[in-house]
């Protein structure tokens, strides 16, 4: 088990061993577990091997397990939130295929907040269609692995470093994340939202409900941005 991952569940025991022996009466209800942060493929500062990670993934699934034995409900296992590598996707699935409930990656297919071309980016739809190759990949290879877990956008907030003020914090920046029916049956978008429902994506995690420019809320009013509607 990689050093990141053990670290995490010798956490996890230390608060169910104290939990257990103050006999007290908690109960939480948590919907999902995740197990590192960008560590996929090339990693952001680090990364892990995929066999290794769907071992340590494994390991927090006998955790879970362990923990919440006798209770009607437990959390979903989700991996590996981190951003899409075909053949480091591909083997780590084949490897957790039977521990893990969600397959998550993120999204900031707009590059960096510091773009000056950014605003461009927002509104160019054969960019914007670039992405789909990813969601119709990830979907494949979830197809072919057999596995029953459902695929999850787990971060996404479109331009990475915080976003751009007065674009990922304003109305133009719903032409990237807004709904278009009409462009669906075409595979045209003009949006995040519609292409990743049409490759069965289940879930769509926003970043960032407040901070930084791609925050849902303004950071001093608290006020919704425009985004925040959709």
């Amino acid at each position: 088990m990689s050093r990141i991952a053990q670290n995490h569940l010798d956490q996890a025991k230390l608060s169910h061993t104290i939990i257990t022996a103050n006999s007290l009466l908690l109960v939480f209800h948590m919907y999902v577990s995740i197990i590192g942060n960008e560590l996929s493929g090339a990693g952001i500062g680090a990364r892990v091997a995929a066999d290794q990670y769907a071992s340590d993934v494994s390991a927090l699934q006998r955790l879970i397990d362990d923990i919440y034995r006798g209770s009607e409900t437990k959390p979903l296992v989700m991996a590996p939130g981190g951003f899409f590598d075909e053949n480091w996707f591909t083997q780590f699935i084949d490897d957790a295929a039977k521990s893990i409930q969600v397959i998550t990656h993120h999204i900031y297919n707009l590059g960096s907040g510091k773009d000056e071309n950014l605003g461009q980016k927002i509104l160019d739809p054969s960019y914007l269609d670039g992405e789909a190759n990813v969601f119709k990949s990830l979907q494949g290879i979830i197809k072919n692995s057999g596995t029953s877990a459902a695929a999850w956008v787990g971060e996404a907030g479109g331009a990475y470093g915080g976003g751009s003020n007065l674009l990922t914090n304003a109305f133009v920046m719903n032409f990237w994340l807004a709904i278009d029916p009409d462009d669906v049956p075409n595979c045209r978008y003009l949006d995040q939202l519609g292409m990743a429902a049409s490759y069965d994506t289940k879930t769509y995690c926003r970043q960032t409900l407040i901070g930084e420019y791609y925050g849902l809320l303004n950071t001093t009013s608290f006020l919704p941005n425009p985004d925040y509607y959709r």
